[in-house]
């Protein structure tokens, strides 16, 4: 067995359905392309309800003397804040903008940095580099948008682990499909993801990110 292309999971959920399967993915039309449409929908949101290993990605700021602001990976949906590292062996401190208010820190002095913070679509530093940390890199680690199947590519593959495509994406799709129907078997689809027992529970268990074993707590007490 293998992922399911992006031609086959259309065509899994055809037949879940009750309509004839398509033979390529060029020129979907009507019912068909709204299928395929709930298809992305499902590695979508899916995708971003929570937090899943095939979605994990490594980020870089390479460092540039006094420079506060750099851009966060362009693909990246949500960073974790405990994972921020100076040259492979410093912990960065992550701080929320709000705490940076708090501490009315000076942001003009340099040296080697200590904390981040996200601001719009940048990481910013609190102190900016000095001349020795320039070409240094900050690695974290962080989860990004999940990419979308594309008509294009029959043979494309979702992030989705084998074997999860077809019980979590098909029988979602599927589910969302016949509730668009108003077809009222959405239900029986609806509970095999969702249900008691449903696939999505030992989805989140078997693909989802683990915890972390630090959680920050920042505050005056």
């Amino acid at each position: 067995m293998a992922k399911l292309t992006a031609l086959k999971l259309l065509q899994e959920v055809q037949l879940n359905v009750g309509v004839a399967t398509s033979t390529a993915l060029s020129a979907l039309t009507g019912l068909n392309y709204k299928m395929f449409s709930f298809i992305n929908d499902g590695i979508f949101e899916i995708g971003i309800a929570k937090d899943y290993k095939p979605l994990e990605a490594l980020g870089t700021i390479t460092l540039v003397t006094g420079t506060e602001t750099y851009a966060k990976e362009s693909t990246m949906n949500k960073v974790d804040k405990g994972s921020f590292r100076y040259d492979n062996a410093k912990e960065i401190t992550y701080l929320t903008p709000q705490e940076v208010d708090s501490k009315n820190v000076c942001q003009t002095s340099s040296g080697t940095p200590e904390e981040v913070y996200e601001f719009g679509d940048n990481f910013n530093l609190v102190k900016l580099p000095a001349t020795a940390n320039n070409g240094k890199v900050i690695n974290y680690r962080y989860w990004s948008l999940p990419t979308l199947l594309s008509t294009d590519t029959p043979a494309g593959t979702s992030w989705f682990p084998e074997g999860f495509d077809r019980t979590v994406l098909v029988n979602w799709a599927s589910y969302k499909t016949l509730q668009f129907r108003h077809n009222e078997e959405y239900n029986a689809y609806y509970n095999k993801v969702f249900g008691a027992g449903g696939s999505i529970l030992s989805f989140n268990r078997i693909v989802g990110s683990p915890s972390p074993k630090k959680i920050r707590v920042r505050g005056n007490f």
